[in-house]
């Protein structure tokens, strides 16, 4: 459907082409009339116009912004409260119905309200409820011009208690998000809120944030702030969904009526020593997709077998897996712990596709039978000697081994669709072994004992080679001249340190992708 867009301007004050083409002072303003004439989008011009004849969505926006009386008495407050503090109103971002309007406060003149004769809209921009929690003073109005999210950055003391005040007056929020408020407010109260189903508070001063019986929240967020507690969290019976990011809560108590769980993510604690206790059994959330938590920093985490519709599921440091039999519907599994010295059971786990095992005493790759579905296999930081039991690994596209202890290149030869291998930082002495793997796109082999570059020149596929930090000493170019289109990074190995600038400038000529 093409967009039409009416802009009335004067043509009494654009007169000759000379004065036209003064009105358009650069680059980016003819650019955007060439692509309206070629889309077909007609342009009426009128400066003195006191209104913007819009036919688009657009400026459907900006009259539902213009006319919203909760808006303008919004726009009120945040004069009065930036003159308290001798200070400019700041501009807020607002969407209607996903489409972004740049608005300024109705006192500007109209040339205000659009940039350079032109609406402010980003037309690129689809989902404006992920936006607005990532952006600071952002909006979300419905189509009758009443507030459905904000995200607020406080920039004066006092002024979220005047905001607070304001929004839980306003029915129709179903969202906020406060950002970086470091003033006097101790504890967050959201008795009022009684329709909020969203709410984001990153790095905030709040200690306590209180929740009413009658709630709608679906979406918990708080990250790097300083809470210690959640009063009331067992009213969160709609919770769908829980992040727990870099706070000092220890207490979970309650949560075990949140049946509707389908996300939980836990991370580190704000500080050392923190530790968050009384998780409840993880059977009572039964339609949980994804769990992420920190092993060193929670305790008691228990049930994990029972959850049928997990999805994903990611545990840091110092978490003992032996014995717990991992759920069939698992498809992202990401584990880790120094304790283990044995791969985990995966026995049934044919819906993998991509696995994590890191940091851990393992010291053989083993068990892998079952993972006919899997995509990516990270087995980073453990103890592995040598590559192994692969080979049922059919659908495998990236393989990383990287900070093991592996000595050689072997037994990859059927893993057919590789694209992407990582062996760096081990053992191996010698780039033979990877001739089958015809698909490679990059091979990262950086900071092991390769002293000779061998067996890869019939892999035109490659991106990228990494041999850097290897203790090569010669180097052969019949041996690569096959790679014109793969970068091959030969810096900081005594071959490369060895050649003079007209050595290097030769090869360059040869290949203008080596790097030495």
């Amino acid at each position: 459907m093409i967009t039409r867009i009416n802009l009335i301007i004067n043509l009494k004050i654009l007169g000759t082409g000379k004065k036209i083409k003064k009105s358009i002072p650069n680059i980016r303003k003819f650019f955007f009339m060439l692509l309206s004439l070629i889309l077909g989008l007609t342009w009426q011009f009128n400066v003195y116009a006191q209104e913007l004849d819009y036919s688009d969505e657009s400026g459907k926006a900006a009259e539902i912004i213009k006319n919203s009386k909760q808006y303008q008495n919004f726009l009120a407050l945040q004069k009065n409260i930036a003159e308290e503090n001798g200070d400019r109103v700041r501009k807020f971002e607002v969407f209607v119905n996903n489409v972004n309007v740049r608005i300024v406060p109705t006192d500007d003149s109209i040339t205000e309200v659009t940039y350079n004769g032109y609406p402010r809209i980003n037309l690129f921009r689809k989902n404006a409820y992920d936006y607005v929690f990532q952006r600071n003073d952002s909006i979300i109005l419905n189509e009758k011009g009443s507030f459905e999210f904000i995200n607020l950055k406080p920039i004066y003391d006092g002024e979220i208690k005047k905001l607070i005040s304001f929004f839980k007056k306003i029915e129709s929020l179903k969202g906020f998000s406060i950002e970086e408020d470091s003033y006097e407010l101790k504890e967050l109260d959201l008795h009022g809120f009684s329709n909020v189903k969203y709410l984001r508070l990153y790095k905030v001063s709040y200690e306590s944030i209180k929740i009413p019986e009658k709630n709608s929240i679906k979406d918990f967020k708080v990250a790097f702030s300083k809470v210690k507690n959640i009063e009331g969290i067992g009213f969160l019976k709609h919770l769908e969904n829980l992040n727990l990011i870099r706070v000092k809560v220890s207490d979970l108590n309650g949560l075990e009526y949140s049946k509707d769980l389908k996300r939980i993510d836990i991370g580190a604690p704000k500080e050392k020593g923190f530790h968050i206790e009384n998780i409840p059994d993880l059977s009572n959330f039964s339609k949980l997709e994804l769990l992420i938590f920190n092993s060193k920093y929670t305790k008691g985490v228990d049930g994990i077998e029972n959850l049928h519709n997990l999805k994903r599921l990611h545990v840091g440091s110092e978490f003992n897996y032996e014995g717990i039999d991992f759920p069939d519907s698992l498809e992202y599994l990401h584990l880790a712990g120094l304790e283990n010295n044995k791969m985990p059971n995966l026995f049934g786990n044919n819906k993998l596709k991509e696995l994590g095992i890191a940091r851990t005493s393992i010291s053989k790759v083993e068990g892998f039978s079952d993972l006919k579905k899997l995509e990516k296999l990270n087995l980073v930081s453990n103890e592995i000697k040598e590559i192994s039991d692969l080979d049922s690994l059919k659908s495998l596209k990236i393989l990383s081994l990287s900070g093991n202890r592996i000595r050689s290149i072997e037994n990859i030869e059927k893993l057919n669709l590789l694209e992407e291998l990582d062996l760096s930082y081990n053992m191996i002495e010698s780039t033979k072994g990877l001739s089958k793997n015809l698909n490679l796109k990059r091979v990262n082999l950086e900071n092991n004992k390769i002293k000779k570059v061998e067996d890869v020149n019939n892999l035109t596929n490659l991106i990228v080679l990494d041999l850097v930090f290897n203790p090569i000493e010669e180097f052969d170019y019949s041996t690569v001249n096959n790679l014109t289109n793969t970068k091959i990074r030969l810096s900081d190995t005594p071959v490369g340190d060895a050649m003079t600038k007209a050595e290097k400038k030769k090869y360059r000529k040869l290949n203008k992708m080596l790097f030495f």
